[in-house]
């Protein structure tokens, strides 16, 4: 586990992307089963721009920027010799571990909840000089766990409603 090298996958949209998916599915299904008999009206209209509006659209715009933001990153932990590589749009950066001063965590407030975004977050990497790096759950999954066990800092914590990574 000494070399780990990390860019976004196909796995982990879907991983993202599969609760917003099933949800929809099956809020479809039930409204099928529900006004299948029924004329569509204002209310079932309005009803479901609702949880376009509550559930979907939050997902969609979460998950397009943190597309955007780690899509072309290739991320590169060599924990044996304690560096960190990553390139991004041709430019490739090192750093040392002893290089990084700071670690911040960005979720909802809705983390741990019934929200369909709740499981994105992204963590802001800190160094010395002040530079920032973003690495977002797309990227790497578990981001926040693996930088503090690795780093040996912990992570402030900052909550959003919605957390887009800026």
């Amino acid at each position: 586990m000494s070399n780990q090298n990390f860019r976004i996958t196909l796995k982990n949209h879907l991983t993202f992307l599969w609760p917003c998916i099933i949800a929809n599915f099956l809020i479809i299904y039930f409204y099928y089963l529900i006004f299948e008999k029924s004329e569509i009206n204002l209310l079932i209209i309005l009803l479901f721009l609702t949880i376009i509006i509550v559930n979907i659209l939050p997902v969609l715009l979460i998950h397009i920027q943190y597309f955007l933001t780690n899509r072309n990153m290739l991320f590169k932990i060599d924990s044996s010799n304690n560096k960190i590589e990553y390139s991004q749009n041709g430019i490739i950066k090192k750093l040392d571990f002893s290089e990084i001063n700071r670690l911040i965590s960005f979720r909802s407030y809705g983390y741990r909840s019934w929200y369909l975004f709740e499981a994105y977050e992204y963590l802001k990497i800190i160094t010395n000089e002040g530079d920032e790096i973003l690495i977002t759950c797309l990227l790497i999954p578990d981001a926040r766990d693996r930088f503090e066990g690795l780093l040996k800092i912990k992570a402030e914590e900052k909550f959003r409603l919605l957390p887009f990574a800026k």
